[in-house]
């Protein structure tokens, strides 16, 4: 607290007659105008969160719904384009490749969305 560290300043100046206190001090006035100086910073920067958390939670909740849309129309397009019996051994890895590529993309920003909430 700092009002504690004051009085402890004021203890060691009565105890320290001379006044001659080491040259790194660190004087509580200086303290107090730096802790003063964060806490506004700190309250300007927590002020400006809190405007923007309304616009940042829409935001979360459009990429969501957008991702669980993805995912719909990545199950429908799998369902009608994965490789079945008799289709050439390339054309279906090449098809699997790019399921896989879109299922992992899907995946990643499924789990930012997740960690946003």
């Amino acid at each position: 607290d700092i009002k504690l560290l004051g009085q402890g300043e004021k203890t060691l100046r009565k105890q320290i007659h001379t006044n001659q206190f080491p040259q790194n001090w660190l004087w509580m006035e200086r303290l107090k105008g730096e802790w003063d100086a964060f806490n506004a910073a700190f309250d300007s920067r927590n002020k400006e969160v809190e405007s923007r958390k309304d616009k940042l939670q829409k935001y979360v909740l459009e990429e969501d719904k957008a991702c669980d849309d993805r995912f719909q129309e990545l199950k429908k397009d799998w369902n009608s384009q994965k490789p079945v019996e008799g289709a050439k051994p390339g054309e279906s890895i090449n098809v699997i490749t790019i399921f896989e590529g879109k299922a992992t993309n899907l995946k990643e920003n499924f789990e930012m969305i997740c960690h946003a909430k």
